[in-house]
């Protein structure tokens, strides 16, 4: 059953990547909530030195439906972990794309890559830093010929 092996390897051979663009998608997801999660639950605080708040258990006590507005920190971490499962999407789709044998358009590296320096021209000291990554292996990637490609 070729779908179940390894990627990368079919009947023992290696056919392609293992590092894939959307791996990378999905890591720097992952990371992303586990950081916001840190920062829900009270084990981060806020960085101007606010005192410790917990804006996911506020979240919570609140009721969920129509919790996050207008209170500012439960906002930043809302968008905070929406950008997180936002990555993490995207990172799942590239995957499937990759794992099928397709190749990933220059646009998707270019939106990549964009959205990373923007967010690092705003913010330096974030780890939109780390955007660069998948986006060079996209485009890196996009200019090598499929195989069987004329």
């Amino acid at each position: 059953m070729q779908h179940t092996q390894a990627y990368g390897k079919q009947d023992g051979v290696t056919d392609g990547p293992r590092v894939t663009v959307g791996g990378l998608l999905l890591g720097i997801g992952g990371v992303h909530n586990l950081v916001g999660l840190a920062f829900g639950l009270g084990w981060l605080p806020p960085l101007d030195g606010a005192t410790r708040i917990t804006p996911l258990l506020d979240i919570g006590r609140a009721g969920w439906v129509g919790a996050v507005e207008p209170d500012p920190w439960r906002m930043v971490f809302f968008w905070f972990v929406m950008t997180g499962f936002a990555l993490m999407l995207a990172g799942l789709a590239a995957h499937a794309i990759e794992r099928a044998g397709g190749r990933l358009s220059r646009t998707f590296a270019w939106a990549v890559g964009a959205f990373s320096i923007l967010g690092a021209a705003l913010i330096p000291a974030s780890g939109f830093w780390l955007g660069l990554a998948p986006a060079w292996l996209a485009w890196s990637r996009s200019r090598v010929p499929a195989p069987g490609a004329p």
